[in-house]
């Protein structure tokens, strides 16, 4: 008896599964025809530790003189939220404009620092909005200016990152002054400013990257911003600007004139380069907010200039 034999063909997938496999650990996938077993393995991405994550290249950094008056702190929240900055450092704070700024930017700035005192001058104090640790802060006291130095360690591209927080002597000025007195006025606070620097500069002789920046009370060719240049640091406004001196960062009535300069900087060292750099203008102050994007350089030193 003749039998026919129809040809069969099976497919078979076999898929084994257990409860809860280990991470990253290859699972497989089994097929099985009439002709071959073919197996694949199936890995899922692989989960970086945490020494193995890229750390950040690139730093947006503000500095913001936001005036002990407290006229406008609505204001100075929308300068900061513009910025969108990682780090901002800010001069002229006290007890008010503290408390507001942490209330605001609780979750966008986790990590924050006050410090100076207001018991001699208004315009004493300091701080600090951060996405990165501060993972140390001291304050350097006034020798010869008003108002002293905080300087901050935070943590950043895997290093650590030192900020000078500069906040000058100010230059006083009167209703009836006219344009030669203002800048015989701001003359006048050059010794107590080149004496200020150079102590500052002396808290930053170790390797570590540097950026200084805040209300020098200077303008660009001034003993202060001179000094820093003259020491290896850049001017990163003016590094991307060729018209520097014409965004005034600085704005005061005077009579019925108003004055405006550049009084406000972000000089770093030579572990960075400036990518961008804007002066974002609100009436918070009678500063406006200075932002400035730096990048990292490639196998850059962690030398600060001597």
């Amino acid at each position: 008896m003749a039998r026919s034999l129809a040809a069969v063909v099976l497919f078979l997938t076999i898929g084994c599964t257990r409860a809860s496999p280990e991470r990253n650990e290859p699972t497989s996938r089994v097929t099985v025809d009439q002709t071959a077993v073919q197996i694949e393995l199936v890995t899922p991405p692989s989960i970086p530790k945490p020494s193995e994550r890229q750390e950040p290249s690139e730093l947006l950094i503000a500095t913001f003189n936001i005036n002990f008056g407290n006229a406008r702190l609505d204001l100075v929240r929308e300068a900061i939220e513009e910025s969108k900055a990682d780090i901002v450092v800010l001069q002229e704070a006290n007890e008010e404009s503290e408390t507001f700024l942490k209330g605001a930017f609780a979750a966008n700035y986790p990590h924050h620092n006050f410090s100076g005192s207001n018991r001699l001058y208004l315009a004493g104090r300091f701080g600090i909005l951060s996405r990165f640790p501060v993972v140390e802060a001291t304050f350097v006291d006034a020798e010869h200016g008003l108002f002293g130095t905080p300087i901050y360690q935070v943590q950043f591209g895997g290093q650590e990152l030192r900020l000078v927080n500069v906040h000058l002597t100010p230059f006083s000025l009167s209703v009836r002054d006219g344009l030669a007195r203002v800048f015989a006025r701001m003359g006048e606070t050059e010794d107590a400013h080149r004496q200020e620097i150079e102590l500052i500069h002396e808290q930053m002789l170790d390797r570590i990257r540097t950026v200084v920046l805040g209300d020098f009370n200077s303008l660009s060719s001034f003993a202060a911003p001179k000094f820093l240049r003259e020491h290896g640091f850049t001017d990163s406004f003016a590094a991307v600007h060729d018209d520097a001196d014409k965004h005034p960062t600085w704005e005061w009535p005077l009579g019925s004139e108003k004055l405006s300069f550049r009084l406000d900087y972000i000089f770093h060292d030579e572990s960075f380069e400036c990518v961008s750099s804007r002066v974002i203008r609100k009436e918070a102050s009678d500063h406006h907010l200075v932002l400035s994007q730096l990048r990292l350089k490639i196998n850059a030193k962690t030398t600060s200039p001597e």
